[in-house]
């Protein structure tokens, strides 16, 4: 049973990396090791949420599209799974990639913690003013 559970958790580890690079930001919810992860990923179109309160069981994704309309609570999710971790990642990893703009991709994420993402105003820090640029009070 200990490899068993080994080997799970090395291919949640994995999944939960692909669902890194396909764009998903992710961060405690909770202190602790043990906290709840949730991960997000914004596009034009939609929003998609990863929630794993628990190895086998407590975890949940959805996929909302993004609309300016004021409708009812549940009426925009477009995508929904609940169960164990390997099920929900496996679910969401087959979700289409939305398209992310170009202001999307120029939000950064502000340190530690990756949420709210930010955007940058201004010289980047460390950054040097140009010649003859003076700061205004």
């Amino acid at each position: 049973m200990q490899e068993t559970d080994g080997a799970d958790l090395a291919i949640a580890k994995r999944l939960l990396d692909y669902a890194k690079q396909g764009g998903f930001t992710f961060q405690r919810a909770a202190f602790g090791e043990d906290g709840p992860l949730v991960g997000y990923r914004v596009s034009d179109d939609c929003v998609d949420l990863i929630h794993i309160e628990g190895f086998s069981r407590d975890c949940f994704a959805w996929r909302k599209r993004v609309s300016p309309l004021i409708v009812s609570r549940n009426a925009l999710v477009q995508r929904q799974i609940e169960g164990s971790v390997l099920d929900v990642l496996n679910e969401v990893l087959t979700w289409e990639t939305p398209a992310m703009t170009v202001a999307q991709r120029s939000v950064c994420p502000t340190e530690d913690t990756g949420w709210p993402p930010v955007e940058r105003q201004g010289p980047m820090p460390g950054s040097r003013r140009p010649a003859g640029h003076q700061r205004i009070p």
